[in-house]
């Protein structure tokens, strides 16, 4: 039961975490870091997990 409600603690992060990423990002950030873009969309994607 404890598994099942930290998975769902898991989602609800993600879910922030996309959205800030989705709002913080602009077109000038992504002139100015592109690094940063890219790490930004593999989180998004759930690369590397």
């Amino acid at each position: 039961m404890a598994n099942a409600a930290r998975v769902t603690a898991a989602r609800r992060a993600r879910t922030e975490f996309e959205r800030m990423s989705l709002s913080l990002q602009t077109s000038s950030e992504s002139e100015i870091n592109p690094f940063l873009t890219f790490v930004k969309g593999q989180a998004l994607f759930g690369a590397g997990t």
